[in-house]
């Protein structure tokens, strides 16, 4: 059996690995899907996405991203998942996109590229709780019970003495005593 990220090449986060970067988001890009070099030499030259190529600043993202989260929230999926792969180009490193795009192909019991999308955002912002919560929940779908109890048990140390901490830590404490349960 075959796990969840097994074919996923995740390269280090390009902000922290200066040196190869473009190889680097090049890389992820294949893993993503982005099989068509024109887009991906698009993205590279823009240094950063094609927000600044396209004159669309830090509104227009978080307007995209908002858009996206309604028509997830609408039942919409299809629709998120092309307005969220769109706003992922507009700043790749922004994880917001990436989680978005995880939850919706989550909903639609796409496990596997939910959980690449929750790669990327972890990756980009290892710090979210969210996150591993929910790539917790892609395992846990998966039957990849060891990889979910990882990430529900990560979640709750990233939680530690933040604000969410109690509600987070209530959910991976849910999953956990799910998780006893399988084994």
């Amino acid at each position: 059996m075959t796990g969840l990220l097994d074919d996923f090449a995740l390269k280090p986060n390009p902000l922290f690995e200066r040196s190869d970067w473009r190889e680097s988001v090049r890389s992820t890009l294949d893993g993503m899907g982005f099989k068509d070099n024109r887009i991906v030499d698009m993205l590279l030259d823009a240094k950063g996405g094609l927000a600044g190529p396209l004159g669309l600043g830090p509104e227009h993202l978080e307007a995209m991203v908002q858009q996206g989260s309604e028509l997830i929230a609408k039942g919409k999926l299809d629709d998120a998942v092309n307005f969220l792969a769109f706003a992922s180009l507009l700043d790749p490193l922004d994880m917001r996109p990436y989680y978005a795009l995880g939850s919706a192909m989550q909903l639609k019991a796409d496990y596997k590229t939910a959980a690449q999308n929750y790669m990327m955002a972890m990756t980009i912002d290892p710090h979210f709780a969210n996150t591993y919560l929910r790539l917790g929940e892609c395992h846990l779908a998966a039957k990849e019970f060891d990889n979910a109890k990882q990430c529900f048990t990560v979640a709750k140390r990233i939680a530690a003495g933040k604000p969410d901490a109690a509600k987070v830590n209530a959910h991976a404490d849910r999953m956990l005593a799910v998780l006893e349960t399988k084994n």
